[in-house]
């Protein structure tokens, strides 16, 4: 009987034992688990970033090279919100095609962005948080290279088309 009582303390000590390393396993990998979403979430937004900022570049993929500086302010704004796909401020918007070798300012991008929102081409989704009007398309034309441009808005009395 007294061997079978050290045998089973032995049982006993060697599942506590047991328990305390597969306690500390788990915690070490909740906190790996948590370590693995942090950085799936900074990668996410890192991705997010560089696309953003990148100067789509004839490829096999056939997106387009855009010649910013060729641009008119109204169509470079609304290429830059097109790229940023996010409801962006006039600042954003200026360090966007600052970025891209503009010389645009802030006070003109602003300016061009409450123009483009009388034409119903953007608009805003709260203070400073402008986006492109998807309701009205055409106010907005593809050329052969793929950009997207502001069309000419002709009125005459009690009509307008687009160019």
């Amino acid at each position: 009987m007294v061997a079978t009582m050290n045998q089973v303390e032995a049982v006993n000590a060697a599942a506590e034992e047991t328990k305390k390393q597969l306690d500390k396993l788990l915690a070490e990998r909740a906190d790996l688990d948590e370590e693995i979403n942090h950085l799936g979430r900074e990668l996410a937004g890192l991705r997010g970033y560089v696309e953003r900022r990148q100067e789509p570049v004839k490829s096999g993929t056939g997106r387009p090279q855009i010649p910013w500086a060729d641009l008119k302010r109204t169509d470079a704004i609304v290429e830059a919100l097109r790229i940023l796909d996010a409801p962006s401020s006039p600042k954003d918007v200026t360090r966007f095609l600052q970025s891209q070798d503009r010389e645009d300012k802030y006070q003109l991008v602003s300016a061009a962005l409450a123009y483009l929102k009388n034409k119903g081409v953007v608009i805003s989704e709260g203070r400073g948080a402008w986006v492109l009007n998807h309701d009205r398309p055409d106010f907005l034309i593809r050329d052969a290279e793929g950009r997207t441009r502001v069309a000419e808005i002709k009125v005459s009395n009690d009509h307008w088309s687009t160019s």
